[in-house]
């Protein structure tokens, strides 16, 4: 996927609406946020799904409605990179995540494509899996599959110094005829092991003097090497957290985990129907957690107290702060720099780039990077480690063309958001709700609920 300037116009937000189903609250807030297809929404404000060593990837939204509707046995076949010739008009199917307005009718298409024969079909050329029902298309998932190209994914660089390189080749999906295996929860990895033992969201607390986690109502000791990085201060964690309490002595005394490599749920498939292929179906860990951050981050613009404009909200949440900074280094064409900006990230974003660079900058660079960037570019012929070299570059452009991207969206689209945050400060006050935190609580669940693609309900009403 390229990462380039995109802003949804309010026109394309209006048909995210799909009010005519819903019956009306009472509370103009609630009915706006019932009627915004937020799953849809968020799919496209995410941004890039992540590179994967073979795996498919999708949104926090897709995974979860594959996970909940494709039955075990269903067909899924994989297509060959070079082949794009789908045999129907796929641009104009609906986006599953578009189609699907109410949790109850998960359970109506689960049922269809339970009685029906039905099928996954993804072409990883065109970056889309579709789901055909008796041979018929239904639906299309944006998707991300492995590399085209097979390289080493870089973990670690220091200029000068050693590479420190994943353990195995990022490959392209491995085409053929397969059939689903079974949805799977709270995936545990024997690869990634680190990083799976706790689910994800899982609360983590200390409990007599121990750190233990939370699963499936039970509690468990939680890894020693997660509860000596919560000790560590804010900064220099390795992990991603979430919720995080913190005592008067600033210490950590509960959080919920965030690096859960696969997110919340996988999509296995098989081969020869007794074990499962080491390549699934997934949301990436770390965009989960995006989507977790950036829900707080919008529940919090939308009711701190103060003016409703955009710059002086985002002046009093730190991550819209750099949000806003990196969309500001990107349409200045990596001239405005910020304290808050990561100098040497944006000395690879210039790189990647093709903006001019400083002397500083090529002073930061690793030589390898800058001549792995020019040979790729060039379309020289390269080795799976120059690849991963500039591929390592990318994703810091990525990475910043996301950000910039979070707050250039909720810029553009100021008119909506802010005329929500008006009917939240109205109906808040009638249903007298005065604490700010509580406010913004109740904002950030109601989100969160959306996404699932429940309906929310207030005194029994909905």
């Amino acid at each position: 996927m390229t990462m380039k300037k995109h802003f949804i116009t309010m026109l394309t937000i209006t048909m995210l609406f799909i009010s005519p189903v819903f019956s009306a609250t009472g509370y103009e807030s609630l009915d706006t946020i019932n009627s915004f297809n937020w799953a849809g929404y968020f799919a496209d404000y995410l941004g890039f799904l992540y590179d994967s060593h073979g795996c498919l990837h999708y949104s926090p939204s897709d995974i979860f409605l594959l996970t909940k509707t494709i039955p075990k046995g269903a067909r899924l076949e994989i297509k060959q990179y070079a082949d794009k010739t789908v045999p129907f008009e796929w641009q104009k199917l609906p986006y599953f995540n578009e189609e699907v307005k109410d949790y109850n009718e998960i359970s109506w298409i689960a049922k269809r494509f339970r009685q029906n024969q039905t099928k996954l079909l993804v072409y990883p050329a065109l970056a889309r899996t579709f789901i055909l029902v008796n041979d018929q298309p239904y639906v299309q998932i944006k998707t991300q599959p492995g590399p085209p190209t097979d390289f080493m994914m870089v973990l670690s660089l220091k200029n000068g110094g050693a590479i420190r390189w994943d353990f195995g080749l990022s490959t392209s999906t491995d085409p053929g005829e397969y059939k689903i295996f079974e949805p799977r929860d709270n995936y545990r990895s024997p690869t990634y092991s680190l990083t799976t033992a706790v689910p994800f969201g899982a609360w983590i607390m200390k409990s007599g003097g121990y750190w233990v986690f939370q699963l499936n109502q039970k509690w468990y000791r939680l890894p020693g090497y997660i509860a000596d990085d919560l000790v560590r201060p804010e900064g220099e964690r390795l992990f991603n957290y979430y919720d995080i309490n913190y005592n008067n002595k600033l210490q950590v005394t509960a959080a919920r985990w965030g690096s859960h490599d696969f997110g919340r749920s996988v999509l296995l498939w098989t081969r020869d129907g007794k074990y499962y292929c080491p390549e699934m179906g997934y949301a990436e860990g770390e965009l989960v957690f995006e989507e977790v951050t950036l829900v707080r981050d919008l529940a919090e613009l939308l009711t701190m107290p103060g003016k409703d404009d955009l710059d002086d909200l985002v002046a009093r949440n730190d991550n819209f702060k750099l949000y806003k900074a990196c969309f500001e280094f990107v349409e200045s064409a990596g001239e405005k720099d910020s304290s808050l900006l990561d100098p040497l990230s944006c000395s690879y974003y210039r790189l990647f780039n093709g903006l001019p660079l400083t002397a500083v900058d090529r002073r930061r660079i690793d030589p390898r990077l800058t001549e792995a960037v020019k040979l790729v570019k060039a379309k020289r012929a390269v080795s799976s480690k120059i690849l991963g070299l500039y591929y390592y570059v990318r994703d810091y452009s990525l990475m910043f063309q996301k950000q910039a991207n979070w707050y250039g969206r909720v810029k553009s689209e100021w008119a909506f958001w802010q005329k929500l945050r008006v009917q939240l400060r109205t109906d808040f006050t009638t249903m007298r709700i005065t604490s700010t935190f509580t406010r913004q609580l109740m904002v950030q669940d109601w989100l969160e609920k959306r996404l699932e693609f429940h309906l929310i309900e207030v005194g029994g009403k909905k």
